[in-house]
């Protein structure tokens, strides 16, 4: 079926019945049926929304979003596995503090998928190594993912901080669920808060790969 919404239903049923087995198979038939893009934007994007609404509703369990994550970290690594890109650099990582880590996952998977190497560092960084290896890989960009909602002030002074001790070169792209709630009254010079979800990175990779 080609309607992502049916995919996002299947794979929720599955995340709560634990059945990882289903959930992977539901997955990767999703993304030959409707394509790798669709899959991310539509269905792994909105299938981590629902698990987040289905968590506060005390209806998923810490086993479930485990479960999910396990999954969908799999599924990401099989599409962009043997990608042997030449594209620019890109390196994703959060901030300290950040332990949740599938955001920067599909920032990564999305950014492979456009055609670049990606350095993927991971989560709860210093800013410093973050720093040090934009530096190191001579990286054209870089993608912090942002879903921690409190503490949201020492959030964006770590932003800024970053943005100070990386090459005033590298674009620092700031997205994830709780990007929205920075309060910049006007973002670093550059800096770009990327709202609009995994359609939004790929507009501002692309654009600035042409720059």
């Amino acid at each position: 079926d080609t309607d992502p919404a049916l995919w996002v239903e299947r794979a929720y049923a599955q995340v709560l019945s634990l059945d990882s087995q289903g959930l992977e198979h539901t997955l990767w038939q999703a993304a030959i049926t409707i394509g790798s893009h669709t899959l991310l934007d539509a269905v792994i994007a909105v299938l981590l929304e629902r698990i987040g609404t289905g968590w506060i509703a005390d209806e998923i369990a810490p086993a479930q979003e485990h479960l999910a994550t396990g999954v969908i970290v799999r599924v990401l690594h099989r599409l962009t596995d043997h990608k042997d890109n030449n594209g620019p650099t890109l390196v994703v990582a959060t901030l300290p503090g950040e332990v949740h880590g599938l955001g920067a996952q599909l920032t990564s998977a999305a950014a492979i998928l456009e055609g670049w190497r990606v350095a993927h560092l991971g989560t709860d960084l210093p800013i410093e190594e973050i720093a040090n290896a934009s530096e190191t890989l001579g990286a054209h960009s870089v993608a912090i993912s942002v879903t921690r909602g409190y503490n949201i002030k020492e959030t964006a002074n770590q932003l800024i901080s970053l943005r100070r001790l990386i090459d005033g070169r590298i674009q620092l792209l700031v997205g994830g669920g709780s990007a929205h709630l920075l309060d910049f009254q006007e973002p670093p010079k550059g800096m770009t808060i990327v709202l609009s979800g995994l359609q939004g990175l790929r507009e501002n990779l692309i654009n600035s790969k042409t720059k």
